[in-house]
Parts: structure tokens; C-alpha cells; sequence
């Protein structure tokens, strides 16, 4: 659990952070929302791939 909380709290830092500095937004809150529609797409991007491979259940899913 902590993993997942540090990958999605780091995405958010990192996105807010870089979509201000190049203009995508024009505020730290609209950074922070876009940061964190990234972080939870990617993660179900990564749970459909375990998913499809019947590898959800495996110990490296169960990381993952």
C-alpha cells in the first residue's frame, strides 16, 4: 500500500510541477487534478494489463 500512495503522490508532485512550468494550466489546483487523472489512469492501465495476462492474482500482480 505504501508504494501505490508514494507512485500516486509523487505523479501528482511531479505533474503540477512540470504542467505549470510549461503553462498546460494556469494554477496549482488544475495541476494537482491533472496530475491526479494521470495517476489513476496509468494505474488502470497497468490493472487491465495483469488483468487480460491472468496475471492479477500472481504475487508480482498482487505488488503491482
Amino acid at each position: 500500500m505504501g508504494g501505490g500512495g508514494l507512485q500516486i503522490a509523487l505523479t501528482i508532485f511531479i505533474t503540477t510541477l512540470v504542467s505549470l512550468g510549461v503553462g498546460w494550466v494556469s494554477s496549482p489546483p488544475q495541476g494537482i487534478f491533472l496530475g491526479a487523472i494521470l495517476s489513476l489512469s496509468s494505474t488502470a492501465v497497468v490493472l487491465k494489463c495483469l488483468m487480460e495476462r491472468n496475471e492479477a492474482s500472481t504475487s508480482h500482480g498482487q505488488v503491482m
